[in-house]
């Protein structure tokens, strides 16, 4: 029975990183409904927008965002009041002032708030604490009302409402669902009110149940009951932490749930009695079977493909992406059930959500760690000595910078056939149908085709596979599905760490981020920035009337780098074949263009269909064939990048990002490598 996680790991997961550059040009500051930005952010902001506060006091904005950024930077009340104080003195009767005022007020600034909204009846900003409001004053009509404009603004990011959802479907029926702090209940209201999501829920904001007339509302209404409370002279910590105890005392008919969010002071107290069922922990005094509920409620009401697949572009700051986080702790868990009762399949199905989160949290090692220590086996896969050949391994990683290496090949139809080799011998059977290469979609003479591409005819006759030339054994694995490529990493995790003579004591394997691919395809060793378009990059360039090529530096925010052989000539950074009409890498030529290259006659290239891997010059990092021959898979599911044999040039650039659907024939994959211990 696994009993609710210490806040301290939750605490742990539940991070947020934002460098402060120094900027000299303060920021507009969005709700958080929108985007979430670090404290030390907040900061930085508030004192440059208190700089021009002070140096224009006549513009209302700058009030604005001086204050917000304040409060997000949790700036206490004296501060807050002082700021409210100044602004009476030079925009009184604003909007904006109505509305900080109102904020500031909390409980008592509802004749602030209305005013405001009088004042500027269609400005968004103020649509959440009306909610507040009207919650307070027990109008649901209007509450639905501004959750319903709310939801219209498009100032709540659907990543938080995607992550609301997962909290209120890990409550039961008629559940009572404590949180903290307005963005994450406003989004849980929106779902409530506007999309009739688990209406039947009760959520109580312990911000609204520290004003008296509100609770003492919702016992009237016999909603809940609760004891009697003196909150005269009890601080604001005293009495939340109080209410998060007695409400489940006072009410031992109804059932209880703590959002994961809840500062660890809140709920202290209460640890030995929660129960972590999903986004939210369930209050027992005598103990429940939450593995079941946990189990139930990830694999069957949960959403998650927001989480695998970036459907929208969600922004790095985007109001619930830190969130993301918080799912660690259920799906750790629910690794410990998986292991303990020798499911290894479903584990596997969600292996790669969690390497995903872990890396984009920056968690990694410590999820690597824990997997380790709780899993019933180590390594996961047993060592297969003759599986990799260590030597060759290491000397095939290539750099990008710090502890991250790529792979300077796509991996091999030789490399991948030794995975599923291992998989059959070892009797992983289930494994091996998720992994093995689909051929299902192929008819004749097709399907001869591509299994003589995969493995050579005297292997699928039983005989040992001959080493020739001409065997596709050196070509790009494809016909693969993304979660083969992800168990794949994992196996050759394993092999490593657990051969002898390796270059690196503790490794993990996996498939790169975009902004990664990006970099590594770019080739500069020099680059400064993970964001491409930050970069500036330094090449050979023509001078007119001349024979020597000066270097020159570009701003690549300026220029578009299409392809990555840019460095020995800065104007070939977006051509694909060179001077003498030779393509420089393996993509589809346009139907009418004339083939001039005389050495490839086939394609335009020499190539049908996939090349042999590395055919062509390698880049700046010495990796191969970053853009065609087959469109390399991300860390996000239904993603690739660089393009492939089957498309055309202005398709195969180091930006571009394809979608596929399952395995294909134009879709393989790059191991990255990350250095956990040196």
């Amino acid at each position: 029975m696994n009993r609710y996680w210490s806040v301290t790991i939750i605490g742990l997961f539940f991070v947020c990183s934002d460098a402060v550059y120094g900027a000299t040009v303060p920021e507009k500051i969005p709700p958080k409904t929108q985007t979430v930005r670090s404290e030390a952010w907040y900061q930085e902001q508030a004192k440059l927008w208190g700089q021009l506060a002070k140096t224009n006091p006549e513009k209302a904005q700058n009030w604005l965002n001086f204050y917000t950024a304040s409060k997000y930077a949790k700036a206490p009340d004296l501060q807050l009041n002082n700021i409210v104080e100044r602004m009476s003195q030079h925009i009184t009767g604003s909007f904006e002032y109505h509305f900080i005022k109102g904020w500031f007020l909390g409980s008592n600034g509802g004749e602030e708030l209305l005013r405001a909204h009088q004042i500027a009846p269609n400005n968004p900003l103020i649509y959440g604490q009306l909610m507040m409001y009207y919650e307070r004053q027990g109008e649901q009509n209007q509450l639905r009302l501004f959750c319903n404009k709310m939801l219209q603004s498009n100032l709540v990011s659907t990543e938080l409402l995607n992550y609301s959802y997962n909290v209120l479907m890990s409550t039961d029926e008629q559940g009572i669902l404590i949180t903290e702090g307005e963005n994450t209940t406003w989004s849980l209201w929106i779902l409530q009110h506007s999309l009739e999501v688990r209406k039947d829920v009760m959520v109580l904001n312990l911000d609204l149940l520290l004003n008296k007339d509100y609770r003492e509302s919702i016992v009237a209404a016999k909603q809940i009951d609760l004891p009697e409370l003196d909150d005269s002279s009890a601080g604001t910590l005293q009495i939340k932490k109080y209410l998060c105890s007695a409400l489940p005392e006072a009410n031992p008919g109804r059932q209880f749930y703590f959002a994961l969010t809840l500062p660890k002071a809140r709920i202290g107290s209460l640890q030995s009695k929660l129960y972590v069922v999903g986004l939210a922990s369930q209050h027992s005094k005598n103990g429940i079977d939450n593995m079941k509920l946990l189990k139930r409620n990830i694999e069957q009401r949960f959403l998650l493909d927001y989480l695998v697949v970036d459907f929208n572009g969600v922004p790095e700051y985007a109001s619930g992406r830190l969130l993301r986080t918080n799912y660690l702790v259920p799906l750790l868990m629910l690794h410990d059930y998986y292991m303990s009762n020798n499911q290894e399949v479903p584990w596997n199905k969600l292996n790669g959500l969690v390497d995903k989160l872990a890396h984009e949290s920056k968690q990694q090692e410590i999820v690597d760690n824990y997997i380790t220590r709780n899993s019933k086996s180590t390594p996961a896969f047993k060592v297969d000595p003759n599986a990799i050949d260590i030597k060759k391994l290491d000397n095939s990683l290539k750099l990008i910078k710090g502890n991250l290496y790529a792979q300077d090949l796509e991996v091999t139809n030789g490399q991948y056939n030794k995975f599923l080799d291992y998989l059959k011998q070892g009797k992983h059977h289930e494994l091996y149908e998720i992994c093995r290469v689909d051929l299902s979609n192929f008819e004749e003479p097709a399907l001869s085709l591509m299994k003589a591409y995969h493995f050579p005819r005297e292997l699928l006759a039983g005989k040992p596979a001959p080493k020739k030339k001409n065997s596709f054994f050196e070509y790009p694995v494809i016909n693969i599905s993304y979660e083969a490529a992800l168990n794949y990493c994992r196996w050759l995790t394993d092999q490593y760490n657990s051969v002898p003579n390796r270059k690196h004591q503790k490794v993990k394997f996996r498939l790169p981020e975009r902004k990664e691919w990006q970099i590594a395809a770019l080739g500069d060793p020099d680059f400064q920035s993970w964001d491409l378009k930050e970069n500036t990059v330094e090449a050979f360039t023509r001078v007119e009337g001349s024979k020597k090529r000066p270097k020159k530096r570009y701003a690549l925010k300026d220029f578009e780098v299409k392809y990555p052989w840019w460095k020995l000539d800065f104007e070939m950074r977006d051509r694909i074949s060179n001077q003498f009409d030779c393509y420089l890498a393996n993509v589809k030529i346009p139907d009418d263009t004339e083939i001039k290259c005389p050495p490839n006659p086939i394609g335009g290239d020499g190539f049908l269909m996939t090349s042999k891997c590395g055919a062509y010059f390698a880049n700046g990092m010495k990796l191969y064939d970053v853009v065609g021959n087959v469109a390399e898979m991300l860390n996000e599911k239904g993603k690739a990048c660089g393009g492939s044999w089957n498309h055309l040039p202005d398709e195969c650039t180091i930006s571009s990002i394809h979608e596929y659907q399952g395995p294909s024939t134009s879709v393989g994959f790059r191991v990255f490598m990350e250095v956990l211990e040196p």
